[in-house]
């Protein structure tokens, strides 16, 4: 699980990406980014482009998110933990047995 100052980390690269997305600038670390997301199971993947990298996700709730998902809460927490770890190493913000930390 990330604590929350690399949950922050990730989270505010992930706005860096949405931004470079939006304004439709092509760079490396956006499409290691794209790569690593479409690369993820359904509901992972649903979750971080919704919540991070769609053009209206500062606007989206998680509430918003989950609901339109069919899933609870927990389930939601569980998914967007899960991307955002597998972001976070791939990124190298953490490595990749810290990952599995519990």
């Amino acid at each position: 699980m990330l604590d929350k100052v690399i949950e922050k980390d990730v989270v505010q690269y992930l706005s860096q990406i949405r931004l470079l997305l939006f304004l439709e600038k092509s760079e490396i670390k956006t499409g290691k980014v794209m790569s690593v997301v479409e690369k993820m199971p359904s509901f992972e993947r649903e979750i971080i482009i919704r919540k991070y990298l769609a053009r209206e996700a500062e606007y989206t709730s998680h509430q918003t998110i989950y609901k339109e998902l069919g899933i609870s809460t927990g389930t939601y927490k569980k998914y967007r933990m899960r991307g955002l770890t597998k972001l976070a190493a791939e990124l190298g913000i953490i490595s990749v047995g810290k990952e599995n930390e519990a």
